[in-house]
């Protein structure tokens, strides 16, 4: 690989490659399986004190949270007398949590947090861009003027795609903060850490799609440069070794442009 796409195009790599290990781990969060937490969640509320877990039916008698963790695929809970997230719902990307102060509260009025699938089916997005910005990463290698130009686009995707998906992280946030303050003023919201994976993934992306644009802007320049040879180069191909004159009217003896298709002609038809 020449030296001058080889500096374009390993920073490109580098960001790339970063930006999709950060997308993967964001893309596993949250739970991994109906008992496993990961720590990749998405938004994380904590001090929800004697709050019942309304989301599973068969344990709302008695089953008191004191925090809880949103992510892609479902939530986990950790309920009084736990030291940490074993209770853990994975349905699928559109999931809701449902919890409430006493016996028998409802998902609409005040004494309870819920967050609808509608706040949380949108989180797929940064699957979709995990899967873009892996195409992109691979693009990547390819040196071809075509394949880096495509490279660039798909880069620029998976960065439009990520903002959105961040998009989305931010406003289940505020839901959450929303919903959880009207019930326990005293509990924290906080974004979690695929929030800032998410943020992070963005500029990476940007930063790649940028780099390989204009890498190829580079090399469409420098393709576009008209190519020289010897006159011992040309007279093996035209049979003759006089000089061309240079731009200036000048003959030169040890490099000349590359003939025209015009002059080729010419030549052809005096040596007949």
């Amino acid at each position: 690989m020449p030296l001058g796409r080889r500096a374009y195009s390993v920073p490109a790599l580098v960001a790339s490659f970063i930006a999709c290990v950060l997308l993967l781990c964001c893309t596993i969060g949250t739970p991994t399986t109906f008992s496993t937490s990961t720590p990749f969640n998405v938004v994380e509320a904590k001090n929800v004190y004697y709050n019942l877990d309304l989301s599973k039916r068969d344990t709302i008698d008695g089953s008191k949270i004191t925090a809880f963790k949103l992510g892609n695929w479902g939530y986990c809970a950790r309920y009084v007398g736990d030291d940490d997230f074993k209770h853990c719902d994975k349905t699928s990307h559109g999931y809701e949590f449902i919890a409430g102060i006493g016996d028998n509260p409802k998902k609409d009025d005040k004494t309870s947090i819920y967050i609808g699938s509608s706040w949380t089916r949108g989180l797929v997005v940064v699957v979709v861009a995990l899967v873009v910005a892996v195409v992109a990463f691979a693009l990547s290698f390819a040196q071809h003027l075509l394949v880096m130009l495509i490279a660039s686009f798909v880069h620029f995707l998976a960065f439009l795609l990520t903002l959105i998906a961040f998009a989305i992280q931010i406003a289940l946030y505020v839901h959450t903060k929303t919903q959880v303050h009207k019930v326990a003023d005293v509990a924290s919201v906080m974004p979690g850490p695929a929030f800032y994976l998410t943020l992070i993934s963005i500029p990476l992306l940007f930063f790649s799609a940028l780099t390989v644009c204009c890498g190829w802007r580079r090399h469409k320049k420098s393709d576009a440069v008209p190519a020289y040879y010897t006159p011992e180069e040309r007279a093996s191909k035209i049979g003759t070794n006089r000089s061309m004159p240079d731009y200036d009217g000048e003959a030169k003896g040890d490099s000349i442009p590359l003939q025209t298709s015009r002059q080729r002609v010419l030549d052809a038809f005096h040596k007949s």
